[in-house]
This record gives structure tokens, C-alpha cells and sequence, in this order.
């Protein structure tokens, strides 16, 4: 997604003047609703300048216009970090790294292996609630009928 120097504009007049939370959440809930209608410059405030502190990353080009960012040697730096990121979707990289660990440890044997995850699917389908706040509570609710 390429940004305007529009865009960018709006993003700084949000970074100074959009007062952020003293203490912000490390990892913001948001239901996806509510972040597909969110435009660039609503996740900008006072606090975005943390993220290039905290990076160690001169964050001066904020304080230019986007239009000359790119003569700016602390904004090139800054850009080449920041697309070096690797994105990561948790969920996913701990089904996979499960699902590896299990490969290596438990079976060497193709057929078994597809045994069990069909066994997980059909149990997945059939309890969709079964996490473990949702087990504790119905195994908490059993020995209370047994008392």
C-alpha cells in the first residue's frame, strides 16, 4: 500500500494532536469491524513517536514535510528498518510450530498423524467452545453438583 504525502500529513497532524493513553495496551482488542473502518492518521498520536524510541530509530523527519522525507537520512533508515519487520500471526505460527513439534517427537508414521488430525477437526466440531476457561468452569460446575 503506497501512502500519499497527503496521507501522510493527516497522520502527522494526528501524531500532534491526538493525545495517546499514558499506558497503553502492548497488544490493543479491537473487534475487526471496528479496524477495517480505520484510516491511517486514527492510529496516530502523541504516542507513535515510542515506537521509533524504542526502536532506537531518529524519528527528526517527523517534524519535515512528508514531501522531503525522502532526502531525509534519518527517514531512509528509519523506512528500510521498519520494512525489515517481519509480520507474524500468532495463532497461526503456534498451530504450525504445535503440529511440527508433534511431527518430530511423537510419529514418524504419515497414516497416524492424519489420524489424529482428523480426530482434532471432528472434536473442534463437535465442542467449537472447548478452550480451557470453558472446560475449567463446566469441570468447576460438575463437582459442585457432585457436593
Amino acid at each position: 500500500m503506497l501512502v500519499t504525502v497527503e496521507e501522510k500529513r493527516q497522520i502527522l497532524t494526528s501524531l500532534h494532536t491526538t493525545v495517546g493513553d499514558e499506558s497503553p495496551a502492548k497488544r490493543p482488542k479491537l473487534p475487526s469491524q471496528a479496524v477495517s473502518g480505520l484510516q491511517l492518521q486514527d492510529m496516530a498520536s502523541t504516542n507513535t513517536r515510542r515506537f521509533f524510541q524504542k526502536l532506537r530509530l531518529e524519528d527528526g523527519f517527523l517534524d519535515a514535510d512528508p514531501a522531503t522525507w525522502l532526502e531525509l537520512e534519518d527517514f531512509r533508515t528509519a523506512a528500510a528498518f521498519v520494512q525489515g519487520i517481519a509480520v507474524i500471526n500468532d495463532h497461526v505460527e503456534r498451530g504450525v510450530a504445535l503440529i511440527q513439534e508433534y511431527n518430530r517427537r511423537l510419529t514418524q508414521d504419515e497414516e497416524q498423524l492424519q489420524f489424529l488430525l482428523q480426530v482434532v477437526s471432528r472434536h473442534r466440531a463437535e465442542f467449537p467452545e472447548s478452550r480451557k476457561k470453558t472446560v475449567a468452569a463446566g469441570a468447576a460446575a460438575h463437582q459442585g453438583q457432585e457436593h
